[in-house]
């Protein structure tokens, strides 16, 4: 399949080779930090001119990654979502840093609520609607309350040294590049000549030795030989990476939550208000749950201890559990945890049914 390049936040690039490098290590990859890979997933934009949507979408997954310091707490949001609502762009190309501020200003959902259908709408497009196979109103019902925000977008400054300092210090950042070139015997896509911005990547690391940005694409894996994981290499200084890089700043999100903690203050788990708890421990499900000594116990009108988190951080549940399960709406005699609007987001019911309009994660450290 043929992968779009289209952008729309324009840049002319002289191409230079003049070079000044920071004080940081000489290689440095977010996809091997302490031993664990920060990055989510590679995905596939196809034929679509979205690349500035998953570059945007790939930079804040990994931020939410990197700042709660939970390599595989891995969200996945919807580019669906900015291109069909966001009046960033379409399929016929868009704006990463304008992406981001949408996903600040505004939230964007999750994959599973609005799914990517513009694989096969291309950057000419005449595709269902104009440039894209998807209206805003496609998304799922619930769209409102499965939100992602950013608390801020940042421009940094256009030299290799600050884009590895930021790199390094806060993370991935969303670049633009001209495309151009081709790569050399040793896989780094090297540039010639000047030219415009046509594509959106996102530089995860460098390597000094090799004179080159690691970078994350969105045209799936094995496009390229050079590229088998969906990774390439692009060489400082002759692409343009330096011109137009921006970053996600989190300093605050999903941070109303509901602490369990042990006997020794120590948090075990936690219910959070988009919907998702974390467990130090494991969830056990439909069996009769009879609480160890210390442990947070959710009871019945009966008397009945329907659920329970104990000092460990183990959760029983005597029902069953679902999570993305869309609405909660309990009867009356639930445990209910609500955001900041009111809005159930999850509850163990009277019979110790679990409802999570999020995710259930286990975490060393909740």
């Amino acid at each position: 399949m043929v992968r779009s390049k289209a952008v729309i936040t324009i840049c002319i690039v002289a191409i230079t080779g003049s070079i000044t490098l920071a004080q940081l290590p000489e290689h440095f990859d977010w996809r091997n930090e302490n031993g664990e890979n920060w990055m989510t997933s590679v995905k596939e934009q196809g034929l679509c001119g979205s690349c500035w949507a998953f570059a945007a979408v790939g930079t804040v997954e990994a931020q939410f990654n990197i700042f709660f310091d939970w390599a595989e707490y891995d969200i996945k949001l919807s580019e669906e979502d900015l291109v069909a609502c966001s009046y960033r762009g379409d399929c016929s190309g868009g704006s990463h840093p304008g992406a981001l501020e949408y996903i600040r200003d505004f939230g964007i959902t999750d994959e599973s609520c609005f799914p990517y259908v513009d694989t096969l709408c291309p950057k000419e497009c005449g595709c269902a609607h104009g440039c894209s196979n998807a209206e805003c109103s496609d998304k799922c019902a619930q769209w409102n309350i499965r939100l992602w925000k950013i608390n801020n977008v940042e421009q940094i400054s256009g030299t290799v040294e600050a884009i590895k300092n930021y790199v390094y210090n806060v993370g991935p950042v969303a670049v633009l590049m001209v495309w151009s070139g081709d790569f050399d015997p040793d896989g780094i896509w090297r540039c010639s000549g000047g030219g415009y911005y046509l594509h959106a990547i996102i530089v995860v690391g460098w390597d000094d030795p090799g004179g080159y940005w690691i970078c994350k694409n969105s045209w799936g894996k094995g496009w390229d030989p050079w590229s088998p994981d969906g990774y390439f290499k692009v060489a400082f200084g002759i692409c343009g990476i330096e011109g137009c890089p921006f970053g996600a700043i989190l300093t605050n999100p999903d941070v109303d939550k509901f602490y369990v903690q042990n006997a020794s203050g120590e948090t075990v788990a936690w219910f959070g208000d988009l919907g998702n708890i974390v467990l130090k421990g494991t969830l056990v499900s439909g069996g009769t749950c009879a609480a160890p000594s210390g442990s947070f116990i959710i009871a019945n009108s009966a008397g009945e201890t329907v659920a329970y988190v104990d000092n460990q951080g183990n959760l029983c549940v005597q029902g069953s559990w679902s999570e993305q399960c869309g609405t909660c709406s309990p009867a009356t005699d639930a445990f209910i945890i609500q955001d900041s609007s009111g809005t159930t987001v999850s509850y163990i019911d009277f019979d110790g049914n679990l409802c999570l309009t999020g995710k259930l994660y286990q975490h060393p450290n909740p």
